[in-house]
């Protein structure tokens, strides 16, 4: 009995260091989580921290259209830009850019994709025209005649939509990690689009799109939509005249020549290469992004007149 008292009595002394000891653990932990995946926390900290300012008071609301519920967000006064993100995804990915967007004294629009966060399917076959009108259809509840359009990868693909057959509406564009067709996606993103995701990327993306129990439908119906659109030709792109801002990441799901292509078809483009980035550069390059945005918005004449031919 005494040895066993003994033995408490020293673990119970020992207790303290054996708790500083795994705090210390834990705190080196965090932090090399931090520096590794840094400056995504300081995003979201900043993103978090002006969420709580009354500049983040939105105006929300919802439009009725072709069987499906639309909802949007608006942030702040000014020029109006609209931000589409990309598929199965929702409007919650802009935390790097919407805090930095609203102080530059933009009125932001941001949309959830039918099928995604609070907008409903409404029983339509998704594509980027259907994607394009519901864009449309906010923009004309809002009362908008233009605005400039900032989309991510299917956001992207819908805005090069807007471009061509809404010219009237649509005053810039940025593209991230957007293509024209489905063969500029690099070979094993387009091998992958042909099965369904694995287990854990199921459980992320059914709580990331808030589809819930839609969740299956929606993503053979995004799939599908990977694999075969969009479809826009040369002479559609050649008919977007308003300034495009092409951004891909140097290791994208988009070949860098695919973006090139694109740039030097649209009327009046311009193409950067993020060094490093990937399909998530709004996230893990959001500096560089961040500054190619607002020098892009901020520039007058967009990226300026395409330079004459050479010889």
């Amino acid at each position: 009995m005494r040895e066993r008292a003994s033995a408490g009595f020293t673990l119970f002394r020992n207790f303290p260091y054996a708790l500083l000891t795994a705090g210390l653990l834990l705190s080196v932990f965090l932090i090399t989580v931090y520096i590794v995946l840094s400056p995504i926390p300081n995003f979201i900290l900043g993103y978090l921290s002006w969420k709580a300012t009354a500049a983040a008071v939105p105006q929300t609301g919802y439009i009725h259209q072709q069987h499906g519920e639309i909802h949007y967000v608006v942030y702040g006064k000014g020029a109006p830009l609209v931000l589409l993100h990309g598929g199965l995804s929702n409007k919650l990915c802009w935390f790097s850019q919407l805090p930095m967007l609203v102080r530059s004294g933009r009125r932001v629009i941001l949309l959830d994709t039918r099928g995604h966060g609070k907008s409903t399917g409404g029983n339509v076959e998704p594509s980027y025209q259907v994607y394009a009108r519901d864009v449309i259809g906010v923009l004309d509840h809002l009362h908008i005649d233009s605005a400039d359009v900032l989309g991510w990868s299917d956001g992207g693909n819908t805005a090069l939509v807007l471009g061509y057959r809404y010219p009237e509406r649509i005053r810039k564009i940025i593209l991230i990690s957007a293509n024209f067709n489905p063969e500029g996606l690099v070979p094993e993103i387009q091998q992958d689009n042909r099965k369904p995701y694995g287990w854990f990327r199921q459980w992320f993306n059914r709580f990331w799109t808030g589809s819930s129990r839609e969740y299956p439908q929606l993503e053979r119906q995004v799939k599908k939509l990977w694999q075969t659109s969009p479809r826009l030709t040369p002479d559609m792109l050649a008919a977007i005249t308003c300034p495009v801002l092409i951004l891909v990441g140097e290791h994208d799901y988009v070949s860098v020549a695919h973006a090139k292509e694109m740039a030097e078809t649209v009327a009046n483009g311009v193409l950067k290469v993020i060094a490093g980035g990937g399909h998530s550069t709004p996230i893990t390059h959001a500096d560089a992004i961040n500054r190619l945005i607002l020098r892009f918005l901020n520039d007058p004449e967009g990226t300026g007149p395409k330079p004459p031919p050479g010889p």
